[in-house]
């Protein structure tokens, strides 16, 4: 049987040495950690949740350095005064890690923003980097413009779209769409 209008896009990914692969991995569990909760604040349990997020991906607690791999990370970034903007306390509605389907054309595409909120007044979307670029990469932002042009459609409200760098830690306006 032949679908003549889905594509598969394949993954163009270096996975050539372990430490990538281990850095990736890394990634992974630092998107589920904060998945798992509709409120992040500095006083978040984040062991817990950190051994709830490994149990889940199946991981062993000895092969990772709880602290410095995710815990004092990740408390670091929480402590960011910028967290208020997408903390969840005061949103109507958090969705984390929800999957949209959009047509363009005659292709659909999933787009799956990892945490966007919905207020009154507005909707906020943000985009958890686990890697530290030495720059904003111009594709960073477009792929959270993408998001927030898309949830403008459906929520008729003006967006705000963050990327939030959870190592240095460091949050970025990246999209204001009125």
């Amino acid at each position: 049987m032949t679908f003549p209008n889905i594509t598969v896009k394949k993954r163009c990914e270096d996975y050539s040495s372990i430490q990538h692969m281990r850095s990736r991995r890394r990634g992974e569990i630092i998107h589920l950690i904060l998945s798992l909760t509709d409120v992040l604040k500095s006083d978040l349990d984040i062991e817990l949740f950190t051994k709830k997020a490994l149990g889940i991906m199946g991981e062993k607690l000895e092969n990772w350095a709880l602290d410095r791999d995710f815990i004092e990370p990740i408390s670091k970034f929480l402590g960011l005064p910028e967290i208020e903007l997408f903390s969840g306390e005061n949103a109507i509605k958090v969705f984390r890690e929800k999957s949209i389907l959009v047509k363009e054309g005659n292709q659909f595409e999933i787009l799956r923003p990892d945490r966007f909120l919905v207020y009154s007044d507005k909707i906020v979307v943000v985009d958890f980097k686990s890697d530290i670029p030495m720059e904003t990469p111009y594709k960073y932002i477009t792929q959270v413009k993408k998001y927030c042009e898309i949830l403008k459609v459906i929520y008729n409200k003006p967006v705000h779209g963050y990327i939030a760098y959870i190592p240095i830690p460091k949050v970025e306006m990246a999209v204001r769409l009125a």
